[in-house]
């Protein structure tokens, strides 16, 4: 399941930021599953792991491995 990132809305400063684990077919949460302050879903990036990088793929293609 996916990870989807909240914002507190406690006008805390640095803001205050909680991840919940929901299935993307759930409705956004609206109240902070342990305080109950209000909370609103935010947009973010997506967290990849990749196994490939330009130096890797340089490596993996260089003449020694294509022996």
């Amino acid at each position: 399941m996916p990870v989807f990132k909240y914002l507190v809305l406690n006008q805390s400063d640095p803001p205050e930021y909680i991840e919940v684990e929901q299935s993307v077919n759930d409705s956004p949460l609206f109240k902070h599953p342990l305080t109950g302050e209000p909370i609103k879903r935010v947009v973010d990036s997506p967290s990849l792991t990749l196994n490939h990088s330009s130096s890797r793929e340089k490596k993996i293609l260089s003449a020694d491995n294509l022996q």
